[in-house]
């Protein structure tokens, strides 16, 4: 959910997530970056953030995200 220039909803993974899960959320949602927690829930330590730059030129979608440099 969108409002007033806030992510009220935001979509997390952890860093064992794949590049097809940042996919999938990208396709659902529309989301162009995903942060990246701890454990891959809201309210986690935030360890970092994926974004299409990212993963642009990954081949692989089985790639996990702690493999994506940011």
């Amino acid at each position: 959910m969108y409002r007033n220039g806030f992510i009220s909803d935001p979509k997390c993974l952890g860093p064992d997530s794949t590049v097809s899960d940042v996919l999938a959320i990208k396709a659902k949602f529309g989301f162009a970056g995903v942060p990246i927690t701890a454990d891959g829930k809201m309210g986690s330590t935030l360890v970092g953030m994926v974004t299409n730059r990212d993963i642009d030129f990954v081949e692989d979608e089985n790639t996990k995200l702690s493999q994506v440099s940011n």
